[in-house]
């Protein structure tokens, strides 16, 4: 069995060394040819971008080596992020641009951006503090999506399934798990019984969802190299500890994305997306939710970030750079988990920006691109739907699909307690701060009922923008671009619940599932919050500036 964990690893120094060597060859080479000396050449721009993205693959290449010591690892990873900063300044001088490093700093770090990275920094510090000091496995689900991790690195390939389950690495499991007191703070089907361990994942759940091989892959594939390259040198418990920063890492990604966004989308006032990026970097609920072991992380921070490129599209028009960044990471955001789902909505964006060439614009060849990337974007989002149904196990069922052909849904949609649904969703948003079950006081929940329908009221407010004639028009199909996201989402977090009847069994739809369409949820609040204050009190919106 080959070990593609160990191929990719290598690779990654192998082609780093051969892109040095082959730099340095051709500066040698150049340098004769100009008549210049090789000094000369290797100080150029030019040389320094290309050999230090070579010591950046060969540093990532040591860093992920199986079996480093986490201290190891970290000294390549600090290299690889030094060189890549160097390719980066090299890359600006390349251009004409300014490649002093502190000058930039300072610019980076003044105004609203500075501002932004301070909340985030908070939200990651925040983060990783819920990451270390939750006992392990007492997050959602955190077992089951760890096996799959764990199946990947010891196996060395991405890609483990049913088949490859190994019960003796399950009883490893749930022999950690009784060791952190799993049955006194995680859920249990079963009861606990310290003489008499459950032997496999099947008795402590339903046998239907014991496991979690059915999820998209590729965040375990990634955890998975992971846990490979440093899994070894850590006790189980710590290493979901390691992973849970890993989440951390996603979190840091869609804070940024979320402020991107925010600016993006409302260029002339930044409060609104500072507004929306303290309440993400602070809320304790969101926190925890990406400080876990579990795939929402990495799918909230690609649905964020699809968005930011389909914003961009509006308002900057069609470029091959942001296409390619959009669909890049659109792609990765549907194999990642079906709630990321809702990242299609953003395929809108181009038949919208079609419309707003061929009303908007007066000249006749705007108005020939508008109708083609209309038509195209028109039938991009069922064609992206039905090559993927077609070439992939891991797209919707097609139980759910019979399901909407016969009817039953609807059927089940009359069925399910939504009532129940939406008192889940209330308190996994104001009362999960680490342990879903985690009883609060009734006053905090009646608290968080006044807020939560002032927020709703905020909401749609933010909403109306889309009929507003005070925003551009172009902001307004971006709003409406959210609102499609917001609404898919809910439909996706319901659906599996509502489908397959899962409530009978005590599942219900968690806040973290709507998670990836946060910028859908609080850029309208703040931009309700920002129409109804005064211009002296806008500073308001930054809930930072409060403290």
């Amino acid at each position: 069995m080959l070990n593609w964990y160990g191929i990719f690893t290598n690779a990654l120094w192998i082609i780093g060394a051969t892109i040095l060597l082959a730099s340095l060859s051709w500066s040698l080479y150049a340098a004769g040819q100009a008549r210049k000396r090789w000094r000369s050449q290797l100080a150029a721009p030019g040389f320094t971008l290309v050999s230090s993205l070579g010591f950046m693959l060969i540093a990532l290449g040591l860093a992920f080596q199986r079996g480093s010591a986490l201290w190891q690892a970290a000294i390549w990873l600090a290299l690889a992020a030094a060189f890549a900063l160097s390719a980066w300044l090299a890359n600006r001088e390349r251009r004409g641009l300014s490649a002093e490093l502190r000058p930039l700093l300072r610019q980076g770090m003044s105004g609203p951006r500075g501002v932004a990275i301070g909340l985030i920094l908070l939200g990651a510090l925040m983060g990783g503090m819920y990451a270390v000091t939750i006992r392990p496995w007492m997050q959602p689900d955190e077992p089951r999506h760890y096996e799959v991790v764990m199946h990947n690195a010891r196996l060395g390939r991405p890609g483990a399934g049913y088949h490859d389950v190994n019960l003796d690495w399950e009883r490893e499991l749930i022999a950690d798990m009784e060791a952190q007191d799993f049955w006194w703070y995680g859920y249990s089907l079963v009861g606990w019984d310290p003489n008499n361990l459950p032997e496999s994942f099947d008795v402590i759940w339903a046998p239907r969802y014991s496991r979690a091989f059915f999820q998209l892959p590729l965040y375990y594939d990634l955890a998975g190299l992971l846990l490979y390259a440093w899994g070894d040198a850590l006790t189980l418990s710590q290493s979901v500890i390691l992973l849970r920063l890993f989440g951390v890492f996603w979190l840091v990604l869609s804070l940024g994305g979320l402020y991107a966004l925010g600016r993006e989308l409302f260029p002339a006032h930044p409060q609104i997306a500072l507004g929306a990026l303290a309440f993400a970097a602070l809320w304790p609920s969101h926190l925890a939710a990406n400080a876990a072991v579990n795939n929402d992380p990495m799918a909230e921070a690609l649905v964020i970030w699809t968005g930011f490129f389909a914003i961009r599209l509006l308002r900057r028009g069609l470029d091959f750079k942001t296409l390619t960044w959009f669909f890049a990471i659109l792609i990765l955001a549907i194999y990642t988990k079906r709630t990321a789902f809702s990242v299609l909505a953003f395929l809108g964006a181009l038949p919208l920006w079609g419309l707003l060439q061929v009303f908007l614009r007066p000249s006749r060849r705007a108005k020939i691109v508008g109708w083609g990337v209309l038509i195209a974007g028109i039938l991009a989002i069922p064609g992206l739907f039905y090559i993927i149904q077609a070439t992939g196990k891991y797209w919707i069922p097609e139980s759910f699909m019979e399901s909407l052909r016969t009817g039953a849904l609807l059927q089940a949609l009359r069925e399910a307690p939504l009532d129940k649904f939406g008192a889940t969703l209330f308190r996994t948003f104001w009362g999960w701060f680490g342990w879903l079950r985690a009883p609060l006081p009734d006053a905090i929940y009646l608290i968080g009922a006044v807020v939560t329908a002032i927020l709703l009221g905020l909401l749609i407010l933010g909403y109306m923008g889309i009929v507003s004639k005070r925003l551009a028009t172009w902001q307004r199909a971006g709003l409406l671009l959210l609102l499609t996201a917001l609404l898919i989402q809910l439909a996706l977090t319901l659906g599996k619940d509502v489908v397959y009847g899962d409530w009978k069994g005590g599942s219900v739809p968690q806040m973290r599932y709507l998670y990836p369409v946060l910028p859908a949820m609080l850029l309208p609040i703040f931009l309700g919050l920002y129409r109804i204050l005064p211009a002296s009190k806008r500073h308001l919106l930054l809930p930072i500036e409060l403290i």
